[in-house]
């Protein structure tokens, strides 16, 4: 994979009835979180559900290098179930390429979002 950045998000992990974990993740990881622990309990800052719609036009809190062993750190960080791991549930095996593409659309959408923005057009 050829060296790319990845947009970091606020979000908010509803893990249960009584704990909310406030936590900042890349842009891909966000599919993964939902797999988890549901859609609805992924939620923006502000606690509302987070959408596209939402992903395209919030500010990022960051951004960060995503390195060719992004496959095998987010196995390690999320582990897997009887199902198998979360990242393969979400993007495919590793030789199917999909967490790859998804984080080079996440790029180019970003860089898209930023020369409108710098050129003064609207999207």
């Amino acid at each position: 994979m050829k060296a790319m950045k990845a947009k970091l998000f606020s979000v908010l992990v509803r893990r249960d009835a009584h704990t909310i974990t406030p936590t900042i993740v890349t842009e891909h990881e966000i599919p993964i979180l939902k797999t988890i622990f549901g859609e609805e309990c992924i939620q923006t800052p502000e606690g509302k559900l987070i959408t596209d719609d939402y992903l395209k036009s919030a500010e990022p809190a960051g951004q960060t290098d995503v390195a060719d062993t992004e496959f095998d750190r987010l196995t390690s960080k999320y582990g897997g179930n009887e199902d198998g791991v979360f990242v393969e549930q979400v993007y495919g095996k590793r030789a199917t390429k999909g967490l790859e593409k998804a984080i080079e659309s996440n790029a180019a959408a970003g860089a898209k979002k930023t020369t409108a923005r710098d050129s003064g057009d609207k999207e």
